[in-house]
């Protein structure tokens, strides 16, 4: 990832941790897929960074479960939202073979597929979209066993929950692979623009970089 900070001014993105006159010149009319792969990494790493975040808030006490809840599954959606289709003009989504089978163990990092597709279903089918956790809820009737008269409906509403710490644990492994994977690709997709930059005989004529787009801190 970038080696600078930047902050903007009037628009304008300027490096402030170097005393080296520099322009921020825009790529995207140059180098159109390796920036939009690129933009797609980057937005992957701050969804990764977030689900880190919420993760680490969790307190697993038996007055903050509302609270636990909420965090663990915002990190699980923001998960697997890395790794799901968008649409046609969206990011480049992760490859979930490519980073936990292949990528992890070559890293030093175990081969956690089966645990990535565990939570990848559940997302889908509870999270996301209420596909089967609805058939779990009981309903019934409560019939007095000496008239046979009905005298209630009963329903007891069985929630799929994630609160175990084991899930959280394992949650922050699989982000960590992600994570790796996402900073290797950065890496690299830098290192192919700078050679390509540098090694052209003919400077392509950029722009600077300019938005209109107020700076947003975070957390």
């Amino acid at each position: 990832m970038s080696k600078y900070e930047y902050e903007l001014q009037n628009g304008k993105l300027i490096p402030t941790n170097t005393d080296i006159p520099t322009q921020v010149l825009d790529l995207k009319n140059e180098y159109p897929e390796l920036t939009m792969y690129y933009q797609s990494l980057c937005a992957h790493n701050r969804d990764l960074d977030y689900a880190k975040e919420y993760l680490k808030q969790m307190f697993f006490k038996s007055g903050t479960t509302l609270i636990d809840g909420a965090l663990i599954n915002s990190a699980i959606q923001l998960l697997i939202k890395c790794f799901s289709s968008p649409k046609k003009s969206g990011r480049k989504k992760l490859d979930s073979y490519k980073v936990f089978s292949k990528y992890a163990p070559s890293h030093g990092f175990e081969d956690m597929s089966a645990q990535f597709q565990k939570f990848y279903d559940a997302r889908n089918n509870v999270l996301a979209h209420d596909q089967s956790d609805h058939k779990e809820n009981i309903v019934a009737i409560s019939v007095n066993a000496i008239t046979g008269e009905c005298i209630d409906v009963t329903n007891l509403t069985i929630r799929t929950n994630y609160l175990y710490k084991q899930n959280k644990d394992i949650l922050m492994k699989l982000i960590d692979i992600a994570k790796s994977y996402v900073e290797k690709q950065c890496l690299d997709v830098e290192t192919k623009i700078i050679e390509r930059y540098n090694s052209a005989s003919s400077k392509p004529d950029l722009i600077e970089v300019f938005t209109d787009i107020p700076q947003v801190s975070h957390w």
